[in-house]
């Protein structure tokens, strides 16, 4: 894993005892690409993808040449983007269009030959009390129903020792 932030410090915080002092770390900085200026204004839609992103990192970019993944992005991240664009533009980027092309400039550009999404919108079905069993289900139903996994044996235990041995049928029938 990589972080999505890094700070450098002069020296380590350090205990009386030379151990690391959690306590009294900095917090981490902003990733760097957000303190760059941007270099031209974004449109429509390098704003739209913008917005994904800060949605998605809860880090704005700074301008369209700011990259995903500077910004602290990472693959997980790359998904819940993907989604955040889906449900926001209706189009449809794949997972090696992110990485390809990382910046917002970059990602809006695929965006203008993206296809629409062709995943059907999903509705709820009826409430009922009872549901039909998968096959899954069924197959794990009659599976416990079959007594060939089941062995019958009896043995005595003798109380106070370690041992035991197979009970007669004659003691068992009683």
């Amino acid at each position: 894993m990589v972080p999505a932030t890094t700070r450098v410090l002069d020296a380590f915080p350090l205990t009386p005892n030379n151990k690391l002092d959690t306590a009294r770390l900095p917090p981490p900085g902003e990733p760097a690409p957000h303190d760059r200026a941007p270099a031209r204004s974004m449109n429509d839609r390098e704003r739209a993808v913008a917005d994904c992103v800060a949605g998605v990192l809860g880090v704005a970019p700074a301008g369209p040449e700011s990259s995903f993944f500077e910004l602290g992005g990472n693959s997980i991240s790359v998904i819940e983007l993907l989604h955040q664009l889906e449900k926001t533009t209706g189009l449809t980027l794949s997972f090696k269009d992110v990485f390809e092309a990382p910046t917002v400039a970059a990602i809006a550009a695929r965006l203008v030959s993206a296809p629409a999404s062709t995943w059907p919108a999903l509705s709820r079905g009826p409430s009922r009390d009872e549901y039909p069993a998968t096959s899954s289900q069924t197959r794990i139903w009659v599976q416990d129903q079959r007594t060939s996994y089941n062995v019958l044996a009896s043995t005595r235990w003798w109380p106070g020792t370690r041992s035991c041995a197979p009970a007669s049928p004659r003691a068992t029938a009683s």
